[in-house]
């Protein structure tokens, strides 16, 4: 019998330091069409503007971070 999960993962940001000692910037969001496809119209239209929100305040720090990974 499948369980049914309560929660979504619709935006994430991380720092990571691989087993390689590498350190990895990563940023991860549920594609529009998704969204589109997994809510209702208005609960889509509410939660595409938020990851829309949030897409541009942590795509400048994760580019960021990667340019100074990068010149280390």
């Amino acid at each position: 019998m499948k369980t049914r999960k309560h929660e979504a993962n619709l935006i994430s940001f991380q720092l990571l330091l691989n087993s390689k000692n590498q350190i990895i910037s990563e940023l991860k969001h549920v594609p529009e069409k998704d969204i589109e496809r997994m809510f209702g119209k208005e609960e889509a239209i509410i939660l595409g503007t938020l990851i829309e929100r949030a897409r541009v305040k942590l795509e400048p720090l994760h580019t960021y971070l990667q340019k100074e990974v990068n010149a280390l």
